[in-house]
């Protein structure tokens, strides 16, 4: 008898070791099929936003080296409209960007589609820096997000401006407007 029960737990011991190894391979094997799904998921959605995200990067850019050949013509007026008129017009056109402004060689905002902005100094701006040292006229300086003085996070884009022999001479700038919904959306990835 007491032979009996030993024999019925082994079994009984057997049987639940290879369903719980079954179930063990069954959660394996689907932990690997969604991590498969969901990388492959999010690289399309990646792409997408790749492809969107680098048409405005080169939208903005190509609006930049416009308002920085108009910089470099004249920083006062043309044909009746004001500078300031030409920048709103620029930051209009422009998909997601919220201003738009030329800055000179020392850091201090001279033209802008947002006039609260003309006189402030960006001379111990991160981006300010970048662009002096780098003094590249035909790279995008992107900035890390930083905080505006309106309590919102932006991305500023960049071209550096040189004067006739080549030397840092300021640049142009747009700064890409948050998503409205910063603090009260949620993302919901589907």
């Amino acid at each position: 008898l007491i032979r009996l029960k030993r024999i019925s737990w082994l079994v009984l011991s057997g049987a639940l070791v290879v369903l719980l190894s079954f179930y063990a391979i069954n959660l394996v094997l689907s932990y690997r099929l969604t991590i498969a799904a969901e990388t492959k998921r999010l690289l399309s959605q990646a792409e997408i936003v790749q492809q969107n995200f680098g048409l405005q990067l080169q939208t903005t850019a190509n609006a930049l080296d416009a308002i920085r050949s108009v910089a470099e013509t004249d920083l006062t007026e043309s044909n009746g409209l004001t500078l300031t008129g030409r920048l709103e017009l620029f930051q209009k056109s422009l998909l997601g960007v919220r201003t738009v402004a030329i800055v000179d060689a020392n850091g201090i905002t001279v033209a802008s589609n947002r006039p609260e902005v003309v006189g402030f100094d960006a001379r111990a701006t991160e981006r300010y820096h970048a662009l002096r040292s780098g003094n590249d006229p035909s790279k995008l300086y992107i900035s890390s997000p930083y905080i505006t003085p309106q309590s919102k996070y932006s991305i500023a884009l960049g071209k550096v401006r040189q004067d006739a022999h080549g030397n840092f001479d300021g640049y142009v700038l747009a700064v890409i407007d948050p998503p409205p919904c910063q603090t009260t959306c949620r993302v919901v990835v589907v």
